[in-house]
């Protein structure tokens, strides 16, 4: 039974490494990454255009990379031109770094930091869910006509030929 317990909790606590995150696709928000030796996926609801970095090598997965000896990077990035996905590496302990992918039009940074262990496994950027329409119980109040919402109402009609000569494009 012991023997049981401790593989339940072995393989509970390896399962738990390994995380998999659902963002939301934010250009105005930076997105925390830890990630560790171990390759990071992560994707995008539809093609990356670029995706840039400082002190990184970022290839295509395709063609071999050269790179200078001594050459102080920190992070190893794959990225297929069309595809909607990144690899991410981390090639040295406790380093950061920023990554930036452009994806319809927009930046979308990442921060990238190294960790030792609970690192992210795959982060998967979804787009906003749009808001549905709510169902109202009971109709809103009907507004009361007065001599003032009247007078209101002839003030804008008769504005109506004015603006639509000074604004066409606005009516």
């Amino acid at each position: 039974m012991l023997k049981y317990a401790g593989l339940f909790f072995g393989l509970v606590s390896a399962l738990g490494a390994q995380t998999i995150r659902d963002l939301t696709l934010d250009p105005q928000r930076a997105v925390d990454l830890p990630v560790s030796r171990e390759i990071t996926t992560v994707m995008f609801p539809g093609a990356i255009t670029a995706v840039a970095g400082a002190d990184m090598l970022i290839d295509s997965g395709k063609d071999a990379v050269e790179v200078e000896e001594g050459t102080p990077l920190r992070f190893h990035v794959t990225h297929a031109p069309g595809s909607n996905f990144i690899l991410v590496r981390s090639l040295q302990p406790e380093a950061t770094g920023r990554l930036t992918a452009i994806h319809d039009g927009a930046a979308y940074v990442i921060e990238l930091r190294s960790v030792v262990a609970n690192s992210v496994a795959s982060a998967i950027f979804k787009r906003a869910a749009a808001s549905t329409a709510v169902k109202v119980e009971a109709a809103p109040e009907p507004v009361r006509f007065s001599p003032r919402i009247g007078l209101s109402l002839l003030d804008r009609a008769r504005a109506y030929p004015v603006l639509v000569k000074s604004l066409p494009k606005a009516v």
